[in-house]
């Protein structure tokens, strides 16, 4: 059955696929709800260009009814994800699992990790996760050989200050690693007290120096590159303190730079300022990741909101709660996506860019060495 086509606001507009609808900006004075017309559909078009991403027949599948809360990551090698899951404050243990999407199968990695988050390849295909920490085990950015199961610690302080709780992690093509480094662990309670740092996004050099390259956020939490590499994306999430009270005058948006010489950046600008599509609450942009065509999804309390290059929002991918996400598959076209109890995947008119060793392994033209 497919949904009623929209006259009063989209007059000429033709029908839509099954289970997509119109997003309609209310009139409070009137009486006029804001959101979808349709509460009940997966996929809400803000802008047209949205059903060009969704093709004719988009729908969401679950691969997985498990704990999956963060670190989501495609492996190339074994056509599988990597996920951490979600440890209960109380000192219950936060693993890292891997899923066969072949088999449905689900693999322990690591039993009893450091409080992992995000994690990502580096262009050799070695595994990067962000320890966290606790309390009597700081922080670091781990690093392990996948072929050998060599882990090495390539980093856990910027001039002998600890780090706070390494959050999210990305790869350049020339080597170096990025990350983001906000101070949960201490506001939640499992990590050192009396942080030594602001919260700060940092720069590893391939030769192992720490630097930083952006300061100012209250909670610097996702971080993406452009296609190009050509821009830096960083969710803030300050509008979530780390505990059940929340802030409406600290941030809930994503911030974008221009990357001068490779590590520099410049010109700090607001990208999308993140709300849920029918105002129930304001955001909580978590995970973020970008396509070949620039266009940037972000992970939010409604679901993964797609906003393309020059900053339009084009629409919203419902899922309740979602934390992170991640391009996968042989072709990179399919979107995987956790909210702490199930792993979710839509399939896109889309490739996912920002994933060196991935692009590489597949052949993937988008990919190929100049």
């Amino acid at each position: 059955m497919k949904s009623k086509e929209v006259t009063s606001l989209h007059t000429g507009e033709s029908e839509l696929p099954e289970g997509v609808t119109r997003w309609r900006q209310g009139r409070i004075r009137d009486g006029i709800p804001t959101g979808a017309e349709n509460e009940s559909y997966h996929f809400v078009v803000r802008h047209e260009d949205f059903l060009d991403l969704l093709g004719p027949s988009p729908r969401i599948e679950k691969v997985a009814e498990t704990n999956a809360h963060e670190g989501l990551l495609y492996m190339p090698d074994t056509d599988s994800l990597l996920f951490t899951t979600l440890g209960v404050l109380e000192h219950a243990p936060n693993q890292i699992k891997r899923l066969c999407l072949k088999t449905h199968e689900i693999f322990f990695i690591s039993e009893n990790t450091d409080y992992a988050n995000g994690m990502t390849l580096d262009c050799q295909g070695n595994l990067l996760i962000c320890q966290q920490g606790c309390k009597g085990s700081p922080a670091y950015i781990e690093k392990i050989d996948l072929k050998t199961g060599v882990s090495s610690n390539i980093a856990d302080n910027w001039y002998g200050r600890r780090l706070n709780g390494p959050n999210d992690i990305v790869v350049k093509s020339d080597g170096s690693i990025w990350f983001t480094d906000p101070d949960y662990p201490m506001e939640q309670g499992f990590g050192e007290e009396n942080p030594m740092l602001k919260n700060q996004v940092y720069r590893i050099d391939p030769d192992g120096t720490v630097d930083v390259v952006a300061d100012k956020f209250q909670k610097p939490n996702g971080l993406a590159f452009s296609p190009d590499e050509s821009r830096l994306y960083v969710t803030d999430t300050g509008y979530y303190s780390g505990v059940p009270e929340v802030d409406k005058n600290r941030p809930h948006s994503i911030t974008v730079f221009d990357v001068k010489n490779g590590r520099q950046v410049h010109d700090r600008r607001l990208f999308a300022s993140i709300c849920a599509f029918d105002g129930s609450s304001l955001g909580m942009p978590d995970g973020i990741k970008v396509d070949t065509a620039g266009r940037v999804y972000v992970a939010n309390a409604d679901g993964v909101q797609v906003i393309n290059e020059t900053g339009v929002m084009l629409g919203l991918i419902r899922v309740e709660k979602a934390v992170t996400l991640a391009f996968g598959g042989p072709l990179l076209d399919t979107l995987y996506i956790v909210n702490d109890h199930e792993i979710l995947s839509v399939k896109l008119n889309a490739t996912g860019a920002g994933l060196p060793y991935a692009g590489t392994y597949h052949k993937l033209p988008q990919y190929a060495k100049q």
